[in-house]
């Protein structure tokens, strides 16, 4: 297998006249997934702590650093290319819950489209091909944590300091409609990721989403609606007092 050897680089490509796209290549150290991320990510809900697990969870993090290859499109929108879809510029009770201060327009808006590749969903079928579907569902968590990973890395990269707010399509405050204007903004089969009929991306640990960044917004900021959330019923959320109520 061969070794990801990525460095963060930007590389320009035209998409028209007023947008410049750039590439983000993320070195797969930066974002593969730790006991930690997998502890945290399966909770309370399974016995997966077993050490025998987490001794083959270690084992596959070894495949998987040769398996990813952690991407991004992106460029800066302007705010006409996304106010049409946007449903979240006032709070409403349930649904939004953005502070009062903030003020959209002269936010710095960014549209994302990310992916780690395909390489290491090939990998995971044949787990599971071959019967062994241990080793398929771990891996497949990697994929998980590791897109998660990216997506973190990438808005910590281009809010550069700001507060962010991030929405992705199909979420709350932003439409899955908007999937398709997106890919129609960033050319994402420069990172060979396509999007279906149904606005599915392939591969299938791929992301897309937008962020507002601003001074006018806090550091850490939630807009998912508790509902949703399991935070909110375990009572580790920090939002749920301060903002939901």
């Amino acid at each position: 297998m061969r070794t990801n050897k990525a460095k963060n680089i930007s590389t320009r490509f035209p998409t028209s006249k007023r947008k410049k796209t750039e590439i983000l290549t993320i070195p797969a150290e930066k974002i593969i997934p730790c006991l930690n991320d997998l502890a945290a990510f399966t909770s309370k809900s399974t016995s997966i702590a077993n050490q025998k697990i987490e001794g083959q969870f270690q084992t596959l993090l070894k495949v998987a650093l040769n398996l990813i290859q952690p991407q991004a499109i992106w460029s800066r929108l302007d705010y006409d290319d996304i106010a049409p879809f946007l449903e979240i510029i006032a709070i409403q009770p349930g649904i939004g819950y953005l502070p009062k201060q903030v003020h959209f327009p002269a936010a710095k808006w960014i549209g994302v489209i990310c992916t780690i590749g395909k390489e290491l969903e090939s990998i995971c079928s044949e787990y599971y091909i071959q019967g062994h579907h241990l080793n398929g569902y771990l891996l497949d968590l990697i994929g998980t944590l590791a897109i998660s990973k990216t997506v973190t890395h990438i808005i910590e990269t281009l809010r550069a300091g700001s507060g962010a707010v991030k929405f992705r399509p199909g979420s709350p405050g932003l439409p899955m409609s908007f999937q398709s204007k997106l890919f129609n903004i960033l050319p994402a089969e420069v990172i060979k990721v396509t999007l279906t009929t149904s606005l599915f991306m392939l591969p299938l640990k791929s992301c897309s989403f937008v962020i507002a960044a601003s001074n006018a917004i806090p550091q850490e900021i939630c807009i998912t609606p508790c509902a949703w959330c399991r935070r909110k019923t375990e009572g580790t959320c920090s939002f749920a007092n301060e903002i939901h109520n």
